[in-house]
């Protein structure tokens, strides 16, 4: 699975990471940092996390 964070249209709400806090960091500034892997078993919620953004800045894929 594939997870593309367009740091330019994060606006910092943090609800990716909220949603799905073993997928989604953020940086101190509360941006969420791009996706390395997600873990075995986060599937799902990679994709809840993505849906949860107000700016529609993450993209998942298989």
């Amino acid at each position: 699975m594939r997870v593309e964070v367009d740091r330019m249209a994060c606006a910092g709400h943090g609800q990716c990471s909220a949603t799905a806090p073993a997928v989604y960091e953020l940086d101190d500034d509360g941006f969420c940092l791009p996706v390395a892997a997600v873990p075995p078993g986060a599937e799902d919620d990679a994709e809840a996390g993505a849906a949860a953004c107000p700016e529609q800045a993450i993209e998942v894929a298989p």
